[in-house]
């Protein structure tokens, strides 16, 4: 039989058990039929969310990234708008989910409705700030373009994975190597600051 144990193996499950035993009532006054009330409205709270693949992944991506808008859903979970969508409604009525605001559109582009910003309950305004600034970023075809690379870089080079660091020069012959029809250097500021998000220095 396999054991859960802080040692090392198996430490996601281990780390999850631990998280969930949080989120059940201890105490001297709390009786075992509380607990196992209280352990069902889990159970079911989180099948709510798990019964649903789609809802399931949105809520997991929300849990590192506190807020998010349709858009971004689409282009990091490559999943269909409608899909998206419906998924942000469905965590909306578990009552974890809430419309913050309506994103300003850039000057010069298309009408249309203005874009959602949806933020889990708790969501400090820097969390929101960095959703709406990753936003509006990838609205631009070059970003999402620098996106690929750095997502390359991240699975190729050991530099990034071990040292957290990466030459210039090497991030403009990984950029020249993908065909694109953008001015190169345009996509290459873009990977630098994407990798400089993430933690990688950039000399």
């Amino acid at each position: 039989m396999t054991s859960l144990s802080p040692d090392g193996g198996n430490s996601v499950y281990y780390i999850l058990l631990q998280k969930l035993q949080l989120l059940l009532p201890y105490g001297d006054d709390i009786t075992p039929i509380q607990r196992a009330i209280e352990a069902e409205r889990l159970s079911s709270f989180l099948g709510s969310i798990f019964s649903s693949k789609a809802v399931g992944e949105v809520f997991i991506y929300l849990l590192d990234r506190k807020a998010c808008t349709a858009w971004l859903l689409q282009i990091h979970l490559n999943i269909p708008e409608a899909t998206a969508y419906r998924t942000l409604k469905r965590l909306r009525s578990l009552g974890i989910l809430e419309k913050v605001l309506k994103i300003s559109k850039p000057i010069k582009t298309a009408g249309g409705p203005r874009p959602t910003l949806w933020a889990l309950l708790g969501a400090s305004n820097a969390d929101l700030a960095n959703v709406i600034r990753e936003h509006n970023r990838s609205q631009s075809p070059k970003y999402r373009a620098a996106e690929q690379i750095v997502q390359t870089m991240m699975r190729d080079y050991t530099s990034i994975r071990v040292k957290q660091e990466i030459t210039r020069r090497e991030i403009n012959y990984v950029v020249k190597e993908f065909n694109m029809p953008y001015r190169r250097y345009d996509v290459q500021l873009f990977v630098e600051q994407i990798l400089k998000d993430k933690g990688v220095k950039v000399w």
